[in-house]
């Protein structure tokens, strides 16, 4: 009598093939999402300076002097609706800090936007 089926040998490598391909699909999807959502947060952050640089243009009178910087907080964009508030943040699935900082330094003339993640310009 012969028997017509897989010995367990062949089943066990199989499943143990089958978890290997399983294993290194899950890693690159998920290395795949960390990616997008930390590009999506450097979108996010770009487009916030491109903000500050419309309310600059809005508030010329009070840009800093020269050698000097001020503060611009998401909260002063939210306040001057430039932004929605409840933005939330792609990595955390949170809304933005209100607090979330945005620097105008002045050197001689020439403005320059910066994102800051300690607060302090």
């Amino acid at each position: 009598m012969k028997n017509k089926g897989f010995t367990l040998i062949e089943l066990l490598a199989v499943i143990v093939l089958l978890s290997l391909l399983i294993v290194l699909g899950t890693t690159s999807v998920a290395s795949s999402i960390k990616k997008s959502k930390t590009n999506a947060y450097n979108i996010d952050i770009t487009n916030f300076i491109s903000i500050v640089k419309n309310w600059a243009i809005d508030h010329v009178s009070e840009l800093p002097g020269n050698n000097s910087s001020k503060k611009i907080t998401l909260q002063d964009l939210i306040d001057g609706g430039l932004v929605d508030s409840g933005k939330k943040n792609p990595i955390t699935k949170e809304p933005y800090d209100s607090g979330l900082t945005f620097c105008i330094y002045n050197t001689n003339g020439s403005y320059r936007y910066e994102f800051r993640e300690n607060g302090e310009c």
